[in-house]
């Protein structure tokens, strides 16, 4: 006899067991949708680049470099944190980033790197805590000489997360000395010593110094002298000293003061003068923007846009401008820069000149210490360099050669103003300063007005 189940009941047997397998289905697949779709809604956001930072083709470093990101650039989170990375969107590239360099909406970075430990000591006469790991974050407080602070986390880039008091906010770990009594407590500010008349110069150890009619805070403001500014001390009373800035005289906090320079108070083997900081303006002009920093430093400045209609294009750099200005940045040869020779002869078009010298560290000092910037070629690789036929001649060439003006030198190095640095104005060691220098044939380009 045949089956006497019924073949209706079959038929609702086998629809039920599909709908059982679609239900099962479901409820695996439909949860990890929607946490794909959160993953994406919450990594769909902005960020800022900063300090300049490297778009890799990977979540690591051993990946291929896409292009170098500038501070401050707003690029867009598409994915991550993967391991320290965010997949993101720069312009039109689209690779990966380290987190730690990438501050999400309005707060800084967080840093993947080794908490720091213990405490550190401001060593400078005074020092910004800022919000975040950049001079382009807001100043929370300022923090004097002596001051014992905790370090929280770094070094990330060249800052420390430190804690001040109740506050805690990024300083710039060069102006740090690490290890201390433990204290956050600042020591008393006392009077800074007095030197005799005329004796050495002075540093502006801040954002921006107001020189003023008299030793008080009352005194009128007759100018204001920025980070960086070497003046000459004429004399000293009650913690102001009385300097010369550029012709003027005038009285500034000694707080705001790093005592040491040039002058009789000076080594022998030392010079330093004033030059100014500026960001260049294009990808690539670091060379022009060099040479507005150095032009400004004599008195004369020439934006770093005039020079590029003079000094003009070429494959060869020592004969103009190799590449475009405006190319994304990266450790390359075809979107170049320009080398010594093509610039000094565009500076007699603005009224100076350009002496054109290739190596030798006493020839760098003859020129500083007669107070002529000096716009100096450096691989900051060390070792990237490398011969390329240009049209049946030779040229070194280094994919990360960058260009930078030498103001100053003592026994520890080579004092620069770089154009595109979150740190411009800074001292190069002369170990490091010789090999980048050697990796670019030792050019250099004294300018004079």
């Amino acid at each position: 006899m045949g089956s006497t189940r019924s073949p209706r009941l079959f038929i609702l047997s086998r629809s039920a067991r599909l709908t059982v397998r679609l239900l099962l289905i479901g409820a695996l697949v439909v949860p990890l949708l929607l946490a794909l779709d959160q993953r994406e809604l919450l990594a769909a956001e902005s960020a800022t680049v900063t300090s300049s930072l490297r778009l890799r083709s990977g979540p690591g470093t051993g990946n291929a470099i896409l292009a170098v990101m500038p501070q401050g650039e707003k690029v867009t989170i598409l994915e991550g944190p993967t391991n320290g990375w965010y997949r993101i969107q720069f312009r039109n590239t689209t690779g990966w980033a380290a987190v730690e360099f990438l501050a999400r909406g309005d707060s800084p970075a967080p840093v993947t790197g080794m908490p720091g430990t213990g405490t550190a000591r401001v060593n400078t006469g005074t020092l910004n805590l800022r919000s975040g790991p950049a001079t382009s974050f807001a100043v929370l407080k300022r923090m004097y000489q002596g001051e014992t602070v905790k370090v929280v986390s770094g070094p990330s880039n060249g800052w420390y997360q430190v804690t001040s008091g109740s506050t805690t906010g990024w300083a710039s770990a060069i102006y740090l000395a690490l290890g201390g009594s433990g204290t956050t407590t600042p020591p008393p500010v006392s009077a800074p010593p007095t030197p005799p008349t005329g004796a050495g110069t002075a540093t502006v150890d801040t954002d921006t110094l107001n020189l003023r009619s008299s030793p008080s805070t009352s005194g009128t403001i007759i100018a204001r002298m920025p980070y960086g500014e070497t003046v000459r001390i004429i004399s000293t009373g009650n913690g102001w000293y009385q300097v010369d800035f550029r012709g003027r005289t005038g009285w500034a906090s000694g707080t705001y003061l790093r005592v040491g320079g040039g002058g009789a108070a000076a080594p022998s083997d030392s010079a330093s003068f004033w030059v100014p900081v500026h960001q260049q303006r294009h990808s690539l002009s670091c060379e022009y923007a060099s040479l507005q920093i150095a032009t400004e430093a004599l008195g004369r400045r020439v934006d770093e846009d005039r020079f590029i209609p003079v000094v003009g294009q070429n494959a060869n750099p020592h004969y103009g401008f190799r590449g475009n200005i405006d190319a994304t940045y990266i450790f390359g040869t075809t979107d170049y820069g320009v080398y010594p020779e093509a610039l000094a002869k565009a500076l007699p078009t603005f009224g100076f000149t350009g002496e054109v010298f290739y190596g030798g560290p006493d020839r760098l000092k003859t020129y500083l210490k007669a107070g002529s910037p000096v716009v100096v070629w450096l691989d900051f690789g060390y070792t990237t360099s490398f011969k390329m036929d240009i049209n049946g001649e030779s040229v070194t060439m280094a994919p990360r050669s960058h260009v930078v003006v030498a103001y100053g030198f003592n026994s520890q190095g080579v004092q620069i103003s770089d154009p595109d640095s979150s740190n411009p104005k800074r001292l190069i060691p002369w170990s490091n300063f010789n090999a980048m220098w050697s990796s670019m044939d030792q050019m250099a380009l004294a300018v004079r007005g």
